[in-house]
C-alpha cells in the first residue's frame, strides 16, 4: 500500500508539470540544438547585419573612390526600359552593399521626377531617408568632380581600358538601349570632352552574339572585381555566358553534346593564352 501511495503522488506531481517540448530534428543550418534550441554561436539578427553593411557603406563614402552612375538618359528610354534600368540599379546597390569593400556609388543627374528614379523609389522606399547611405545629386558630374579624373565607360569607345586606376573616377551610363541602340554615351562623353574607354571584351573573350552593352549591375560587379584582383580573367566572369562563343562551337556549326563534355574550358582567356597569341605562336586546341 505504501508503494502504491508513493506512485500516486509521483503521478499527481507529473500531471501538474507543463509538458516537455517535442524533440525535433536538428536544424539544417547546424546552429540550433536540443529541447530549448540552445546554440553555440552568437545569434545574428537582421538589424545587426544591417548595421554591419551600413558601417561598410559609411567607410566607403569616406575612403573609397566614387563610381559615378549617369542618370541623364531618361528621355531616351521607354517606360518599360526605365523600369528595367531601375531593377539593374537596385541589384547594383544591393551587390555593392554586400561586398566586403564596397564602392562609393554616386548617382549624378538623379532628378526625383524622372521615370527611373520614381521606379527606383518604389523598389527602395527608404531611398531618400537621411539614414540611407548613398550619394545622390541632381547636379552633373562635371560640377562635382575634376574633369581630368573622369573616364566615361562606353561600349562604342575606341580605346580599351587596360587596367584599373585608383586615381580615375569611372562613369557608367544608366541606360537600357534595346529599342534605340544609338551611341548616346559616346556622344555625351565627346560633348563633355572626357576620356572614353571600353572594356577589352574582344581581347579577353571569344565573343559570340549579342550587343556588347552590359547592364549597370554587371559593369559595377566587373569594376569591383577588377579593383580587388587586378585580373580581367576574374572580372569578366560577370559577363553573361550567353553572349560568349563556347569552346565547342565551330565556324561550320555547333558540335554535339559529347564533345562539350570532353572539353570544358574557361570562357575567359587567361594571361598565358593572350601572351602566346600575341607572339604569333600556335595554341594547342585552337
Amino acid at each position: 500500500m505504501k508503494k502504491a501511495g508513493i506512485q500516486k503522488r509521483k503521478e499527481f506531481k507529473r500531471s501538474k508539470l507543463p509538458p516537455l517540448p517535442e524533440i525535433k530534428e536538428e536544424d539544417p543550418s547546424g546552429t540550433t540544438y536540443g529541447l530549448t534550441k540552445n546554440t553555440f554561436f552568437l545569434r545574428l539578427y537582421d538589424t545587426t547585419i544591417n548595421k554591419y553593411h551600413h558601417g561598410k557603406m559609411c567607410a566607403a563614402l569616406q575612403f573609397n573612390p566614387p563610381l559615378v552612375i549617369d542618370m541623364s538618359y531618361d528621355e531616351h528610354m521607354t517606360t518599360r526600359e526605365a523600369n528595367n534600368c531601375s531593377k539593374q540599379l537596385e541589384m547594383l546597390i544591393t551587390d555593392n552593399r554586400r561586398h566586403r569593400d564596397p564602392l562609393n556609388l554616386y548617382l549624378c543627374n538623379a532628378k526625383k521626377d524622372s521615370t527611373v528614379m520614381q521606379y527606383l523609389y518604389r523598389k527602395i522606399p527608404t531611398l531618400y531617408d537621411d539614414s540611407y547611405v548613398l550619394n545622390m545629386s541632381e547636379k552633373s558630374y562635371l560640377d562635382l568632380f575634376p574633369r581630368e579624373q573622369l573616364v566615361y565607360l562606353s561600349p562604342h569607345a575606341k580605346d580599351d581600358l587596360e587596367e584599373y586606376n585608383d586615381d580615375d573616377i569611372y562613369i557608367v551610363g544608366a541606360m537600357v538601349d534595346k529599342t534605340d541602340p544609338r551611341p548616346f554615351s559616346l556622344a555625351k562623353a565627346k560633348k563633355d570632352k572626357l576620356r572614353m574607354k571600353k572594356l577589352p571584351l574582344d581581347k579577353h573573350l571569344n565573343w559570340g552574339i549579342g550587343s556588347k552593352s552590359l547592364t549597370v549591375n554587371q559593369m559595377g560587379n566587373i569594376l569591383i572585381e577588377l579593383r580587388d584582383s587586378r585580373s580581367w580573367e576574374k572580372a569578366l566572369k560577370f559577363v553573361p555566358t550567353r553572349k560568349i562563343r563556347r569552346d565547342y562551337e565551330e565556324d561550320s556549326g555547333r558540335a554535339g553534346p559529347s564533345s562539350f563534355r570532353k572539353e570544358k574550358k574557361s570562357l575567359v582567356y587567361d594571361d598565358a593564352y593572350l601572351l602566346t597569341r600575341s607572339r604569333g605562336m600556335r595554341v594547342k586546341g585552337n
